[in-house]
């Protein structure tokens, strides 16, 4: 396809572009995989078992940009913005705007005001101060993002989802999540312990 070399060219390339893109997603002209076709633009997870059924992206090596959801996910901007359109519901529902983090906020924030509960404090064990319960907080929340940037995807999902399908991932993602956490919960056994024995020993002295 050649390049538009003016921008009345550019327009009108785009302009052909968004009519097939209407087209595609109209019962006259796509009866017949509109429904599926519909589906998976509202309502993907991104649990990446799709990934481990593309032969595509298996031979590249796991390059992103052969993933599928890394292809989809432009076009399901397309069809959010420029064929479904909508207000902030449907914003939210396609990624830019976080309509749930406001909503939790917000919610937690009023339930705080109506029940007379509301008062800023840090909730921590006897035996750790306040700062040492902050930075582990930052720590932990930092580690959460960044293991949600490797996942690529929804870890709710990719788990029962992925073993339903047999999916290698799947099964690797529910194995990484509890024996992570019983790990973890080990050396916090540990801490806490060693914790009430020194709280203990200086109550006694």
């Amino acid at each position: 396809m050649p390049s538009p070399q003016t921008p009345d060219q550019e327009r009108a390339l785009v302009e052909s572009f968004l009519s097939g893109l209407k087209k595609l997603f109209s019962r006259e002209n796509n009866w017949t995989f509109l429904q599926p076709l519909v589906l998976s633009m509202e309502h993907c997870a991104h649990c990446q078992t799709c990934a481990d059924a593309c032969h595509i992206f298996e031979a590249s090596g796991g390059a992103d940009i052969y993933r599928p959801t890394y292809r989809s996910e432009v076009l399901r901007r397309f069809y959010s913005e420029h064929v479904k359109g909508g207000g902030l519901i449907s914003a939210w529902q396609h990624g830019r705007v976080e309509l749930m983090v406001i909503a939790v906020l917000l919610g937690a924030f009023l339930s705080g005001v109506v029940s007379d509960r509301l008062s800023v404090f840090t909730e921590r064990p006897p035996h750790v101060t306040a700062r040492r319960r902050l930075v582990a907080a930052v720590i932990g929340g930092g580690l959460f993002g960044i293991g949600a940037q490797f996942a690529r995807g929804c870890t709710g999902g990719a788990a029962p989802s992925g073993m339903a399908v047999m999916s290698f991932g799947g099964m690797l993602t529910m194995v990484a999540v509890f024996g992570s956490a019983y790990a973890v919960a080990y050396f916090v056994r540990r801490l806490r312990s060693s914790g009430s024995e020194a709280s203990d020993g200086t109550a006694r002295s």
